[in-house]
């Protein structure tokens, strides 16, 4: 059968051969079509099929649910969608000319490998879940990420870890950690906890620790309360600030007047002032000489007969309230 050179039917004894010819060729058949069509150069492969009863109309309306395209009419290079009964897309595949690849779909996703996935990404990697929805992982073994360049996650909502086992976070240069509200660390220690456990450890090999509270420097907002509180109320507990042979251990405040207790509570607030010693040294050097200097008018060997002599010396009264602390105070 033949109309033209390209368009034509052969038919040969050689394997059994049928050669369709056609620049435009049409196939119908029960399940679907098949179209190839050549207009202008512009080439073009479409198949279409998977109808039923329930969604055939006749013709090209037919409400297809697979739908393969090559070509000119391709979305893209080529495409390959999963249509529902109304004509909706449930899922799709588009190859571009560049290589890439976009994917859509409307349901679940279940993979299933037998033996290893491996992924090799030339450049980047972006990965959206839609609010409302869950992404989630779970993996018998275990997982390892290398990663050469940046890694950086953004949640617009809330994040909970829970590790069974133990975690350990290596860190060769920075960490910065940013909270914008309240930052609660709950630590329960071991479960039989020994004189010499410690259920949390700062180690610092090279470098100082620095809290900085209410340090406007420090981008703090001087809002009303901006404070620092360690506490222990165990059995046995202890509180203790050391520093090195050639260091020092200040506690100090700017305000200038009893700023520093030690002792008391803010219901019953230390209000002794503490003792200066160089201070105290020298009121009670200045007293051991008025003992120790002093004299009396009287004739020998009988009692004195005049009132004491006293040698010059600071008043003790000005001395007396130089010994007292204006900054620290200490509670009972």
């Amino acid at each position: 059968m033949r109309a033209t050179p390209m368009a034509k039917v052969e038919a040969s004894r050689i394997h059994d051969t049928l050669n369709l010819k056609g620049r435009n060729l049409n196939m119908f058949t029960g399940f679907g079509n098949m179209i190839f069509t050549d207009s202008g150069g512009k080439s073009s492969f479409v198949f279409e099929g998977g109808t039923d009863q329930m969604t055939q109309t006749g013709g090209p309306l037919e409400k297809w649910q697979v739908r393969a395209r090559v070509g000119g009419e391709a979305e893209g290079l080529a495409d390959f969608q999963i249509l529902g009964s109304h004509g909706e897309r449930l899922f799709s595949v588009v190859l571009d000319g560049d290589g890439s690849i976009r994917q859509g779909r409307t349901g679940n996703t279940n993979s299933n490998y037998g033996g290893n996935l491996v992924e090799e990404i030339g450049t980047g990697y972006e990965k959206l879940v839609r609010s409302g929805n869950h992404d989630l992982t779970i993996m018998d073994g275990s997982r390892n990420d290398f990663i050469v360049g940046n890694d950086e996650l953004k949640l617009f909502g809330s994040k909970a870890t829970m590790v069974a086992g133990s975690r350990n976070d290596n860190i060769r240069n920075r960490w910065t950690l940013s909270v914008g509200r309240t930052a609660t660390f709950n630590i329960s220690g071991d479960s039989i906890p020994t004189p010499l456990s410690r259920a949390m450890s700062f180690i610092v090999s090279n470098g100082s620790v620095v809290f900085d509270v209410g340090n406007p420097i420090a981008g703090d907002v001087q809002s009303a309360f901006s404070s620092f509180r360690v506490l222990t109320k165990s059995q046995g507990g202890q509180i203790e600030l050391r520093s090195g042979i050639t260091g020092f251990t200040w506690i100090d405040s700017d305000k200038p007047i009893g700023s520093v207790m030690i002792g008391g509570n803010i219901l019953n607030p230390a209000i002794e002032p503490a003792v200066l010693g160089v201070q105290l040294l020298q009121l009670l050097l200045n007293q051991a000489m008025l003992y120790d200097t002093h004299t009396h008018i009287s004739a020998s060997p009988g009692s004195p007969t005049g009132p004491t002599l006293l040698p010059q010396s600071p008043a003790l009264v000005s001395t007396g309230a130089t010994i007292m602390s204006k900054k620290v105070l200490i509670g009972k």
